[in-house]
Order: structure tokens, then C-alpha cells, then sequence
């Protein structure tokens, strides 16, 4: 159990880690603003540390979701009467691959057609509606992700593996994103991910100040 919780904290505050270091390029803001042919010119200008940010987006989710696969369990473990631990797994998982998937468009067709402009090239009109429908992927998913986040909260606060205020916080969190795309169409990952990072991180601080 223990060491089962030194992986899970450890996957969740890496790949936490990972995803709050991508969104901290001062250089990157206004292409994150930007979607389609608008943020194209911006990218070309910035590959190198936009694929690079990308990558580390890329690695976050692959890290946190095997570490929130791991806290279901414990969850489960810990509340076998409770049902919000699969559901909400499930709906961070399914988001976690439409953002993925989201990623892989940015570092296969993005960076090509990038490449492509930077070097004189037109961006085919093609591009626009493409990318426009892979945003929608990163949109359904990060609100799936929230969702998820809201039922981890709410877990949480039934259980006695963290403190109730990281369950509060976490569907505080889901809630927020929730209403932020509501009203602004958009949101940060890095919104997403401090949540779970501060799950792992509390797991970790706990399992190094009891004695194994």
C-alpha cells in the first residue's frame, strides 16, 4: 500500500510538474490565445520552444493518468461503497486521450504546416476548419477532465487519505473550469493539472512524515 502510494503521488505531482512548467513560457502566451491560421504565423515564429512545450504537455497527461488510475483504486480501497471513483476515472481518462489526441495534431500537422509558412509556404484552406474541429477535442476533453476532477473531490472528502480541503479544492477546481468555458470558451490545462499535482504532493508529504 505504501508503495503504491509513493507511485501515485509520484506520477501525479511529475506529471502536475510537467504540465505548470509547458504553461510558464512567457514566449508562448499569445500563441495559446490564438486558434487556426491566427496562431500559425506565431507558431512558425516560436517552433523549437512551442514543440517543446507541447511535448512536456504530452508527458504530463501520459504521467497523471496513470496516477489517477492509481487513486481510484485507493479510493475504492478505502470507500468500497462509494461509486464516484470509476465513473470520474473514467471521464479523466476519456479526456485525457481527446487532449492527447489534441497534442499529436499539434505536433504532427501544426508544426508541419508551421514549417511550411515560415519557409514562404501557404497555409491550405484545408487547415483552418481541420484545426477548428481538433480544438473542439482539447475543449470536450478538458471539460470531461473537470468533471472528473469534481468527482475525486467529492471522494476525497468521504475518505480519510487526504484533507477535506483538497477534496473541496478539487471540485472547486472542476466547477470553475466548468463555468470558465461556459463563459469564455477557453481554458488553461494548467487549471487542470494543479489539482492533481497537489493530490500527489499531499500523498507524498503525508507517506514521508509517518514512519513506514
Amino acid at each position: 500500500m505504501r508503495t503504491e502510494l509513493f507511485a501515485v503521488g509520484g506520477l501525479l505531482g511529475a506529471g502536475g510538474f510537467c504540465v505548470v512548467l509547458a504553461s510558464l513560457f512567457p514566449q508562448l502566451y499569445r500563441v495559446w490565445w490564438r486558434r487556426g491560421e491566427d496562431a500559425l504565423p506565431l507558431v512558425a515564429r516560436r517552433t523549437g520552444i512551442w514543440r517543446f512545450a507541447n511535448w512536456l504537455f504530452a508527458v504530463g497527461a501520459g504521467l497523471t493518468l496513470p496516477g489517477i488510475a492509481g487513486l481510484a483504486r485507493v479510493i475504492d480501497r478505502q470507500e468500497p461503497e462509494g461509486f464516484l471513483p470509476t465513473p470520474s476515472l473514467i471521464m479523466f481518462a476519456v479526456g485525457s486521450v481527446l487532449w492527447l489526441a489534441n497534442l499529436a495534431f499539434r505536433l504532427s500537422v501544426t508544426s508541419t504546416e508551421a514549417e511550411a509558412y515560415r519557409h514562404g509556404g501557404q497555409i491550405g484552406d484545408w487547415y483552418e476548419p481541420l484545426s477548428n474541429w481538433v480544438s473542439g477535442l482539447w475543449h470536450a476533453g478538458a471539460i470531461l477532465c473537470s468533471l472528473g476532477l469534481v468527482g475525486f473531490g467529492v471522494s476525497l472528502v468521504m475518505t480519510d487519505l487526504m484533507p477535506f480541503w483538497v477534496g473541496w479544492m478539487s471540485v472547486g477546481a472542476g466547477a470553475l473550469i466548468v463555468g470558465l468555458f461556459i463563459l469564455t470558451d477557453g481554458v488553461p490545462p494548467i487549471l487542470l493539472y494543479v489539482p492533481t499535482a497537489i493530490f500527489g504532493g499531499v500523498i507524498l508529504m503525508r507517506l514521508l512524515s509517518t514512519p513506514a
